[in-house]
């Protein structure tokens, strides 16, 4: 406000000048990131009407300065203006969650450069669900956690598995309220258990059901440990390379072999498997 008040123009395009390169940072990263056009359009308009209005507002200030009251109602209008402006691209982004095809543990629905290709369908909102959320699983969803069950999971007070999506530990513990880890965060990027962690639970008994996305990165801590430790296959479901899964189990995968149906962006199956 002080710099919307100061008599020295160079001072009150501050302002404007910060809207600029954050308008230019945002909009850089939407178009790489793929932002859906239905959010792209309204965050380019408020951008874009913003940074004019809070410019205009920063040239003009003195001139049409007619009263202290005036003056005053104006800077405000200003200010909430640029607010609503350096909030739309954040704003933008973070809708993208609404859509449950965006599943977040990916470029689909992250901020930068990392694009799934896979990813055409228009984006859509899901319907709200107000009182706890879906509460169903998918076929393969119920299948995996029939069969994680089976195979001695959420036992003795720990978690049905572990798993590198958030995604399907969501809509698991939504549906069923049973225990389940979680690495990757909401980008499917940020380090939660290093492979160090995973060794420690395998070896103690706490955890050896672990639940892996078919396109999850050569560095996924969950698919190293699964491919290092050459564990059983006890279910794939989904899409994995052009084919639907069977939900078969019970064969073990060299680490070579497991990876060549990972690092895919065209897939979107997942597996469980069973180390020790």
């Amino acid at each position: 406000m002080r710099l919307a008040r100061s008599s020295r123009l160079s001072r009150r395009m501050v302002l404007p000048g910060l809207l600029l390169v954050q308008a230019a940072w945002a909009g850089w990263l939407a178009v790489a990131g793929g932002l859906p056009t239905v959010l792209l359009i309204p965050f380019a308009l408020v951008v874009v009407i913003g940074t004019v209005v809070v410019l205009i507002g920063a040239v003009r200030d003195r001139a049409v300065r007619t009263s202290a009251d005036r003056s005053a109602r104006g800077r405000r209008f200003v200010a909430v203006v640029a607010a609503a402006t350096l909030l739309a691209g954040p704003a933008c982004f973070s809708a993208q969650i609404v859509d449950p095809t965006r599943d977040g543990s990916g470029g689909d629905a992250s901020v930068g450069t990392r694009q799934d290709a896979s990813v055409t369908a228009p984006f859509t909102v899901a319907p709200p669900a107000l009182w706890g959320g879906h509460g169903s699983l998918s076929t393969e969803q119920a299948a995996l956690v029939a069969r994680a069950r089976a195979a001695g999971g959420g036992q003795n007070g720990g978690p049905l598995f572990l798993t590198d999506s958030w995604a399907i530990s969501a809509a698991v513990i939504d549906a069923t309220g049973d225990s389940v880890l979680t690495d990757g965060g909401y980008s499917g990027q940020v380090p939660v258990f290093t492979e160090a962690d995973l060794a420690s639970m395998i070896a103690s008994g706490r955890n050896r059901l672990f639940v892996v996305q078919d396109r999850a990165p050569a560095d996924d801590p969950v698919r190293r440990t699964v491919e290092q430790r050459a564990c059983t296959s006890l279910g794939t479901w989904g899409e994995s390379d052009g084919q639907s899964g069977s939900g078969g189990g019970g064969t073990r995968v060299a680490a070579a072999d497991l990876g060549s149906s990972r690092g895919k962006p065209t897939t979107s199956g997942f597996g469980l498997w069973q180390c020790s």
